[in-house]
Formats: C-alpha cells, sequence, structure tokens
C-alpha cells in the first residue's frame, strides 16, 4: 500500500535527522564542549547550566529517533514536538536579532535564520504525516516499498541535515 510507505518515509526522515544531530553533539568530548559553548549566545544562564541543556538536548533528540523506531506513535509526538520547541526558539532568536552560529549537527559557520526555522516546521509536518493512522488503516508495506521508502527517506534526511551547505550553495552571495 503505498500510504504505508509514505508513512514510514515521514517518520524516518525526522528519525534520521535526530539521530545524526544527537550523534554529532556526543561523537566526543570537544564535540559535546562545542555545542554546549554554540548554545551560550542564546542567552541560557550559567555555563554549568548550558552543558546539562546542551546534555538535555542530545538526549531528546536521540529518544525521539529512537522512540520513531520502536514506538510510532510516541515518536512522532516527540519529534513533532522537538521540532516545534527548536522552531519556536530559533524564531525568536532571531527576532532578537542573536547571530549565533548553528550547532545542529556538528556546528555551521553560518549563523541562524529562517531556513532553520523552515527546516524545524518540515519536521513537524513529516513527524505528524508519518501518525500510524493519518492516512487509512495501519497496514505494513510490501518489502521492496517499505526499502524504496527507507531510502527515499534517507535522501530527504540527508538534504536535510546538509542545508546550510545547500543554502550557501544556491543562495550564498545573499546570506552574506
Amino acid at each position: 500500500m503505498v500510504t504505508a510507505s509514505i508513512q514510514l518515509a515521514c517518520r524516518w526522515v525526522p528519525a534520521v535527522v535526530f539521530a545524526v544531530s544527537a550523534l554529532s553533539k556526543v561523537r566526543g568530548p570537544a564535540a559535546f564542549t562545542a555545542f554546549a559553548a554554540s548554545l551560550r549566545p542564546f542567552g541560557f544562564v550559567g555555563a554549568r547550566r548550558t552543558v546539562w541543556l546542551a546534555g538535555a538536548i542530545a538526549f531528546a533528540e536521540g529518544t525521539t529517533a529512537a522512540a520513531l523506531a520502536v514506538r510510532p506513535w510516541l515518536g512522532c509526538l516527540l519529534a513533532a514536538a522537538l521540532a516545534s520547541v527548536f522552531a519556536m526558539g530559533l524564531t525568536s532568536r532571531i527576532r532578537r536579532g542573536i547571530r549565533a552560529e548553528c550547532g545542529c549537527f556538528g556546528g555551521s559557520s553560518q549563523p541562524i535564520g529562517y531556513g532553520h526555522v523552515v527546516r524545524s516546521a518540515c519536521l513537524v509536518l513529516l513527524a505528524l504525516a508519518g501518525l500510524p493512522g493519518v492516512w487509512g488503516p495501519v497496514v505494513p508495506p510490501e518489502p521492496a516499498a517499505g526499502l524504496l521508502a527507507l531510502a527515499g527517506g534517507s535522501l530527504v534526511a540527508v538534504l536535510v541535515i546538509r542545508l546550510d551547505d545547500l543554502l550557501d550553495l544556491f543562495f550564498g552571495e545573499l546570506r552574506n
């Protein structure tokens, strides 16, 4: 059934995005320290609390990715909630004029912008579209269709993860 494949792809994209994001933050002490430091310009109080917040974010992303694989209902709701919080937080910081670099996937030289908000909003929509039963009865996809859905979802996830590079490629001069 096509809708089962679409739902699988919609769940797979945020699962991969959140898994890669969490792993990029905890792949080593230097990566975690850099991520925690990237949160300081956002106005969180104290270096110690910023480290705790960085750990909580990485934990939430990893938990969400795992939940999407094991408990689709819970995972989709967690992914939508987490991406919503990210979108609201980014929008708030952009409106306040904070030009901090994005620490999403191991850091970026580009400051946060509305492209990051759109990315988070798209993750919300994908997570909601991936909720089991939203498109009809819950029916597992055929094996070939499931593999195609995972491959397509992986491609979309890579595009989401490499958003800063794509924006630089197509809009680099406009972003500076």
